[in-house]
């Protein structure tokens, strides 16, 4: 067991609720390095990652802009008693059923990926890594039947690291030319 620090926060801390609309995917085979966690000397440390994820030559990060309000990163703990370890997924919706948007999840369907998620507290969050990547948990779109109804795809990614799904402070590069 890692050291133990007091969690204590300050009486009407803000704290915001989701994700923000951007969300950022590489396929695994893409990733040319991916970075340690950091050496820790406080309270958090043992979940955040060290660097940036680099890529390889002529790849770029892929952004996905996901409805307002659909996602939510989630960590839950499961297992037996004495063999416990945490499953990350992210939930999210992407609007329309257009051709780009199946396409994409029907590439990703058997892949193996990294999605990094920016809560609206400012945290990046890391689903998946080089040994144990994100997969597409779920996927289900539909059309709508009527005016009011969603027109669009739900998803779920899910990583199963057997930890809270890391923090991220590096940078994205979504320009395959570099």
């Amino acid at each position: 067991m890692g050291a133990l620090y007091d969690l204590i926060d300050e009486c009407g801390k803000n704290n915001p609720v989701g994700v923000a609309t951007m969300v950022h995917y590489v396929c695994q085979d893409d990733i040319d390095v991916f970075p340690p966690f950091i050496t820790p000397v406080g309270a958090g440390d043992t979940l955040k990652l060290d660097g940036d994820i680099v890529l390889k030559a002529m790849k770029a990060w892929t952004r996905i802009k996901i409805v307002a309000n659909s996602g939510e990163v989630k960590d839950t703990l499961v297992g037996a008693e004495g063999s416990k370890s945490i499953e990350s997924t992210f939930d999210f919706m992407k609007s329309t059923t257009d051709p780009a948007v199946m396409e994409f999840f029907n590439n990703i369907k058997n892949g193996c990926g990294v999605c990094v998620v920016k809560e609206l507290s400012g945290h990046y969050r890391v689903l998946g890594n080089l040994d144990t990547p994100c997969t597409l948990e779920s996927m289900e779109a539909g059309t709508g039947k009527k005016s009011g109804d969603s027109r669009g795809a739900t998803a779920q990614l899910k990583t199963t690291v057997g930890i809270p799904a890391p923090y991220y402070t590096g940078t994205f590069d979504i320009d395959p030319l570099t």
